[in-house]
């Protein structure tokens, strides 16, 4: 299976070369990289397009990397972008400040072998925060997280996807819509984890864990932050939209 990654990106310039070195050292053989700059105004574009350029130049990656623009801001139209670009049988997407361990994409695609899934996801543990705060949030998703999305196909109402860290089969994805341009952020991981559970079996596996930033829950207060994803979280699932 090709696996497409998507990696929406706006003012990032702090972070996307890591992300870019990471995803460039994955274990995995077929795979594409699309990065899609979302109205950035800082060196973003710039930034990545040179590490593109000196990619092919040098000729040290048989891995194609395809940069492009998307003038609509928001992750899920950038991700849009990205996906009607796309050729890989297998949709990912990544964060632009997201850390990849080199055999991330190799784990979800021996998930994807099962026919049945549809879509595939994992916990967060967050690199530039203390220990105990990454630690205690890697095992509270494992848990808390795992048993929701469990539940929640269960009753019929919805699913679970970190975003950044989410693998979506394309002709599943192509059938209901792709991305919902509309949301802007938050609420937009519960979204496309209920319209993808409704054709088919979405895996929040423990062991697919992605290193990631933790500055939006140090910039906007962890108990702030925390609480604006799980109001999303719950008014997406039970939203009558996309049903």
């Amino acid at each position: 299976m090709k696996i497409s990654v998507i990696i929406p990106a706006h003012n990032e310039e702090a972070y996307i070369l890591r992300t870019l070195q990471a995803i460039l050292d994955q274990s995995y053989g077929d795979y594409e990289v699309i990065i899609v700059d979302n109205v950035s105004t800082d060196r973003t574009f710039e930034i990545v397009t040179d590490f593109v350029r000196k990619l092919e130049m040098g000729g040290q990656s048989k891995i194609i990397f395809r940069v492009t623009s998307e003038g609509e801001k928001g992750t899920m139209a950038a991700c849009e972008k990205g996906r009607l670009l796309s050729t890989g049988d297998i949709i990912a997407r990544l964060d632009a400040d997201c850390l990849p361990d080199s055999d991330w994409l190799e784990k979800a695609a021996r998930i994807f072998e099962n026919e049945k899934v549809v879509a595939v996801s994992g916990p967060y543990a967050f690199y530039d925060a203390g220990w105990f705060f990454s630690w205690s949030r890697v095992w509270q998703q494992k848990i808390i997280l795992g048993t929701a999305n469990v539940f929640m196909q269960w009753i019929g109402k919805s699913a679970v996807t970190n975003g950044g860290n989410s693998l979506f089969r394309a002709t599943t994805l192509e059938a209901i819509g792709g991305f919902d341009r509309s949301i802007v952020f938050y609420g937009d991981d519960t979204n496309i984890a209920k319209r993808m559970a409704q054709q088919g079996k979405v895996v929040f596996s423990p062991t697919l864990v992605m290193k990631t930033s933790a500055r939006r829950f140090m910039k906007e207060g962890r108990v702030s932050t925390q609480f604006k994803y799980v109001f999303h979280f719950f008014k997406e699932s039970f939203s009558s939209r996309n049903m």
